[in-house]
């Protein structure tokens, strides 16, 4: 009778298996075994065998999802409730579209996956950056926050919202809504209307994917509209620009080998010219009278030769060590491309400037301060 009562309390535990939002997915057969350890109420055992299936590399996610969930509800059992939490909040983070069933589980287990998932994510805070802006303007308030997570890595990203509460009152108004990751910007209105000064309360809520809000961090923010005459920009400095004609010295190695050439050819004839003279000299003195042609041809060579030895050394000397530099004059592609690029950013940035002061010749400027805890 007692053999027939234990087998039929086992068959009754695997018929009430618990009833999960993953029945469509067929559980691994090692995990089974492992939920009929709990359900007999070994817990001891059925934590270890969990903790070693969790680990196992090739579970599926929903699986290991799964063996954490029961794993965390052993140790709850066991009274280790810090390593029933990290074990129930790493179920959260695998799979945080995973439900334990109501029926089967106790109230006390179902509050502690509650408040689990309350902790995963866990926004931390928030801040807007520039705390001051034009609406339609500048680039808004962009929406910093931080999550604290467990260290397991995430298959999401959780749901974002930015609401707006004006103090005293109980409306609230969703300013923004993304997911996390994405840009979250603030145009700084109200229902389409700029926000009005006053004291306002701003809440970022994150909240996994088809859950309850599972963080949310408040700032008390004191609003301030004014007119924004002293955002005005001025106008840019025209450029200066570059030269678009460029002047070099070139070097003109041909009137330099000329020179030096008609340098040497000087020396040559000089040299001849001298030569002659020097060697009729003599015969020109005692065999010619005075005034003679002899005399004047004689003499004539004389001075010639010496005149151009002396003009072709400084033809050669001089073309030898000069380099005859000379000046080109030629346009700077490079240049040109460059002022067109100046004169192009310049127009640009007048437009804007001028679009900038346009519009805030109607228009609003937005102060915000933080007050508070974390208020800057």
């Amino acid at each position: 009778m007692i053999r027939f009562l234990r087998v039929l309390m086992v068959v009754s535990a695997a018929a009430l298996l618990p009833r999960l939002a993953h029945a469509q997915f067929a559980l691994d057969a090692e995990l089974r075994r492992a939920i009929q350890v709990y359900q007999s109420g070994r817990f001891d055992a059925a934590a270890i065998d969990l903790a070693r299936i969790a680990a196992r590399p090739t579970l599926t996610s929903p699986d290991r999802a799964v063996a954490l969930l029961y794993r965390g509800f052993a140790l709850f059992r066991l009274k280790r409730d810090v390593d029933a939490s990290k074990a129930l909040e790493l179920a959260v983070v695998t799979d945080p579209t995973l439900r334990p069933d109501p029926v089967t589980h106790t109230p006390e287990l179902l509050d502690a996956w509650r408040r689990a998932r309350t902790r995963v994510p866990l926004l931390n805070a928030f801040e807007l950056a520039p705390t001051e802006f034009v609406p339609g303007l500048d680039s808004a308030a962009r929406i910093d926050y931080s999550f604290e997570v467990p260290s397991a890595d995430r298959r999401y990203a959780a749901q974002m919202r930015f609401l707006l509460v004006r103090a005293g009152s109980a409306d609230s108004i969703e300013a923004w809504k993304g997911e996390e990751g994405q840009l979250a910007r603030w145009d700084g209105n109200v229902r389409g209307q700029p926000i009005t000064t006053g004291m306002w309360e701003m809440i970022l809520e994150a909240r996994a994917p088809g859950s309850e809000v599972a963080g949310f961090s408040r700032r008390r923010v004191e609003v301030e509209v004014l007119a924004p005459g002293d955002r005005r920009l001025p106008m840019p400095v025209a450029p200066r620009m570059l030269p678009e004609t460029v002047t070099y010295n070139r070097v003109d190695e041909a009137t330099k080998s000329t020179r030096i050439s008609r340098g040497i050819w000087m020396l040559i004839i000089g040299g001849a010219l001298s030569v002659y003279s020097q060697s009729n000299y003599q015969s020109a003195i005692d065999e010619t009278p005075k005034g003679s042609g002899q005399r004047l041809l004689v003499a004539g060579s004389y001075l010639g030769g010496a005149g151009l030895l002396g003009l072709g050394s400084w033809f050669t000397v001089t073309g030898w060590r000069r380099s005859y530099e000379s000046p080109v004059a030629f346009q700077s592609p490079e240049n040109v491309r460059r002022n067109r690029e100046l004169r192009t950013q310049y127009a640009a940035d007048s437009a804007r400037v001028i679009e900038h002061n346009r519009a805030l010749a109607g228009g609003r400027l937005i102060r915000l301060r933080f007050l508070g805890e974390g208020a800057k």
